[in-house]
């Protein structure tokens, strides 16, 4: 019997053999699986330099297609001397047999037989740490039937012995068919690493491999006179020589390798923009046609698939595949992968990301919208602007708009998205919760919590709220800077400085705050004050001779116009102003004795005519007594008219209070002639902001009198 150390060494040859032959060598940037060598079973062998590496524990691989006359046969395929790290078919394995002998006496059958005319992957491992030796077939574990330990005792020791392809060192048992492929690694390689690397070439390189050949020499089947070596592509350069091949035909040659699958490895994205990215990779079909695709999407479980402009590829070398996405998403982060597959299986290159850029976003003001307000309506539009995007995919996800003017009788702003410049409840989306108090002059009504799709042909947003009956005063929509808007997947081109959302302040109706009439010698003064106005071009003064007194805001009989600001200049308007304003027009075409009623009017610029309550005076028949008289309309939504009448001239004041003495608001307070007054209460305090539903207590002091009475103010 051989000395163990000798059966080692001819075991490791013999190993190092099979997967040299079966494997090839492994190049950057990956090589075709290129050949193989056809060995006759005559006498056709390969041998390498000893594998003195100490190998206490190996991996040894290769790519086999056996040919035999009869499947009896017992044909060496690789070892180190006899019974040492030896592989071989038939014998006691059985027909079709395939054996292990890691030491002398030491026979490891496998479960499996070895197909013939068809390529097959053999690896065959020892774990020193176990004293265990394993058969892998097509990267499968084999149930072994032993004839001796396993664990191996004594263990494997390598020997100095040369190491044997296609024969065994004492000249017997020449291999009939083709190998290709051959590895020996010191080290223990596991079941997934021998299927995850046995169909691909690797890296000369790669950790703990010793001897690689990748039989890519000669031309297949053509005359290979002189090419004799088989080169070891490691550093360690243990070349074979090939002894006895004819080395011409399609036996005894070079002949075409086993069919690996494609190498694929992922590359960088190019030309990557908001809506768009050129996938790269590259790939090497390993002389198998190859369909090639790319897997792309928001995670590693991608979703989408698309082919490769370059597919399929095939030959031997490495080549550049593409494909240009369009209809990204903007602002995102994308997964992609290069995928090749051929009749050997399918090869996914490593994961890649790349971030697409974000849209550009354009804003557009409203200064060229002019908003139409009707009074006693919800969802009257105050303001618009516009964003579009460069790509599609951006949104808008929150705003913050200024209100700028003093006004009464505005809440609920809301925001809304619209596809067109028009404004539409039924159809827009509102955007975000509604701001239900109005925050005042130079306050900000913000929105936030919602998704907004930003249209490439624009989206238009609109700022509304609702506007009360006797909702007075102005505003003015404005987004102040870049930071009052906040995008997903977008970036805001330009630069935003208080930029209007109209074209205009948005006009709320004149507020009035008193009307009285006073008789002064021989003529009546009307006198009346206004809080704000808005486009007003200015008043008209109508008078009824004769005529009861009428509630407020009804109709009187006979009214006839006396004086209009179409002829008078006092009576003309201040357009749009947030400051109190005094106006005054003398009666002088009165008759003692007889009883006058007075109505006021104000008209916009839009031609609009708000009539006001009338009051009733009798020339040279002065007030009897000092009173406050009942408010109209009690109760009353959104103001309430309050008339008193004094007896003499006097001071006098006129406040709200609510019902637990506080004071709210001052309707008037100063110093008037006898006669009969008006005043105005649209339901504010003193800051402008509008109270709470409830009741309220009237009350008139002057000199000599104080008098109360009880609103209530209903919503």
């Amino acid at each position: 019997m051989k000395s163990q150390n000798y059966i080692l060494a001819t075991l490791i040859i013999f190993l190092y053999t099979i997967i040299f032959l079966i494997i090839g060598t492994p190049v950057t940037g990956i090589a075709a699986p290129g050949n193989a060598l056809a060995f006759d079973g005559v006498d056709d062998y390969v041998t390498t330099a000893d594998i003195d590496n100490a190998l206490t524990g190996f991996t040894i691989e290769a790519w086999v297609k056996w040919n035999p006359s009869i499947t009896t046969d017992v044909q060496f395929i690789c070892g180190k001397g006899v019974e040492q790290l030896e592989l071989h078919t038939g014998g006691g394995a059985g027909a079709n047999g395939l054996r292990f002998i890691p030491v002398t006496g030491v026979y490891l059958d496998a479960a499996t037989v070895l197909p013939t005319g068809q390529w097959t992957h053999i690896a065959a491992v020892y774990n020193p740490a176990t004293s265990v030796a394993k058969l892998y077939v097509n990267g499968i574990e084999e149930t072994l039937t032993n004839n001796g330990p396993n664990p191996l005792y004594p263990a494997v020791a390598n020997t100095a012995i040369p190491f044997y392809i296609g024969r065994r060192s004492d000249n017997m048992y020449y291999f009939k068919g083709m190998i290709d492929e051959v590895r020996v690694w010191n080290t223990v390689r596991s079941q997934a690493q021998i299927q995850q690397y046995m169909d691909i070439e690797v890296s000369p390189s790669a950790g703990g491999l010793i001897e690689y050949h990748d039989f890519n020499e000669g031309t297949p089947g053509g005359n290979n006179a002189g090419v004799t070596n088989l080169p070891d592509l490691t550093s360690n350069n243990y070349d074979g020589t090939l002894y006895n091949f004819a080395l011409t035909g399609s036996t005894s040659n070079w002949v075409a390798g086993f069919i690996t699958k494609a190498t694929v490895t992922t590359d960088a994205a190019a030309n990557v923009s908001a809506d768009g990215a050129t996938l790269n990779g590259t790939v090497n079909a390993n002389n198998a046609s190859t369909t090639v695709t790319f897997e792309y999407g928001l995670t590693t479980g991608y979703g989408s698939t698309v082919t490769a402009d370059e597919s399929p590829v095939t030959g031997g070398t490495a080549t550049a595949v593409s494909y240009t996405l369009t209809g990204l998403l903007p602002g995102t982060t994308y997964h992609y992968r290069a995928v090749g597959v051929n009749s050997k299986g399918t090869t996914n290159g490593d994961d890649v990301t790349f971030d697409t850029d974000d849209a550009a976003i354009t804003f557009t003001d409203g200064s060229a919208f002019t908003p139409a307000i009707t009074l006693g309506s919800a969802n009257q539009v105050i303001g618009r602007f516009t964003l579009s995007g460069d790509v599609a995919g951006a949104a808008l996800t929150a705003a913050s708009i200024k209100l700028n003017g003093t006004r009464t009788g505005l809440s609920n702003l809301k925001l809304w998205s619209s596809a067109d410049a028009t404004f539409e409840s039924g159809s827009d989306t509102q955007l975000g919760s509604t701001v239900a108090a109005d925050p005042g002059d130079g306050g900000s009504a913000s929105f936030s919590g919602f998704t907004s799709s930003i249209a490439t042909g624009g989206t238009y947003y609109f700022l509304t709220g609702d506007v009360a009956a006797g909702a007075t005063g102005i505003v003015q929509g404005i987004i102040v800077a870049n930071a009052n808007l906040s995008f997903f997947n977008a970036t805001l081109s330009g630069t935003i400085t208080n930029a209007p959302l109209s074209n205009g302040d948005a006009s709320l109706p004149v507020e009035l705050t008193s009307f009285t009439a006073t008789v002064q010698g021989n003529a009546i003064v009307l006198s009346w004050q206004t809080a704000t106005e808005t486009d007003n071009l200015g008043f008209i003064l109508e008078r009824s001779v004769g005529a009861d007194d009428n509630p407020p805001g009804e109709a009187g009989t006979g009214w006839q116009t006396i004086a209009s600001y179409q002829t008078r200049n006092e009576l003309k308007g201040q357009g749009n102003t947030s400051s109190r304003t005094e106006y005054a027009f003398t009666d002088q075409t009165v008759e003692s004795g007889k009883s006058y009623s007075y109505r006021l009017s104000d008209v916009s610029t839009k031609g609009k005519i708000t009539v006001y309550a009338s009051l009733s005076i009798t020339m040279d028949n002065l007030p009897e007594t000092t009173e406050l008289g009942k408010a109209y309309p009690n109760p009353f939504n959104p103001q309430t008219f309050i008339g008193y009448e004094l007896a003499e001239d006097t001071d006098v004041t006129i406040r709200v209070f609510d019902m637990l003495g506080r004071q709210v608001k001052t309707l008037f307070n100063g110093h008037q002639f006898a006669g009969s007054y008006n005043v105005y209460w649209n339901a504010t305090d003193e800051r402008g902001n509008k109270v709470p539903s409830g009741s309220y207590i009237i009350q008139m002091k002057t000199k000599t009198t104080r008098q109360t009475q009880k609103v209530m103010l209903m919503k």
